[in-house]
C-alpha cells in the first residue's frame, strides 16, 4: 500500500456529522481531499498546497475558537509545527 493510499484511506473514518471541518495540506492529503469532496461541503473541506502554510494558518486563526477541539496530524517535513504554534 502506498503512502497516497494510506492517506486516502483515512476517508473511511471521517464523518461530517462528527468532524465539522477538515483542513488538509500537502501532496499526500490531496488524495484524501478527493475522497471527501462528495461527503463534505466546500465550507467544511479545505485543501492547501504545501506552499500555502501561511494561508492555512491565517484561515485557522480566523475560524478556530477557544471552544473548538482541534486534532492535528502533522509532519515536521512540511513544518506543521508552525500551525500548532500559531494556534497556541
Amino acid at each position: 500500500m502506498s503512502i497516497i493510499q494510506i492517506h486516502a484511506g483515512l476517508a473511511e473514518d471521517l464523518d461530517p456529522l462528527q468532524i465539522s471541518s477538515l483542513y488538509l495540506i500537502g501532496t499526500h492529503m490531496k488524495a484524501l481531499d478527493a475522497k471527501l469532496i462528495d461527503r463534505y461541503s466546500s465550507s467544511q473541506l479545505h485543501y492547501f498546497s504545501v506552499t500555502d502554510l501561511s494561508a492555512l494558518i491565517m484561515q485557522l486563526e480566523k475560524e478556530v475558537t477557544a471552544d473548538d477541539l482541534v486534532l492535528i496530524k502533522c509532519s515536521h517535513g512540511i513544518h506543521l509545527e508552525e500551525v500548532l504554534d500559531a494556534l497556541k
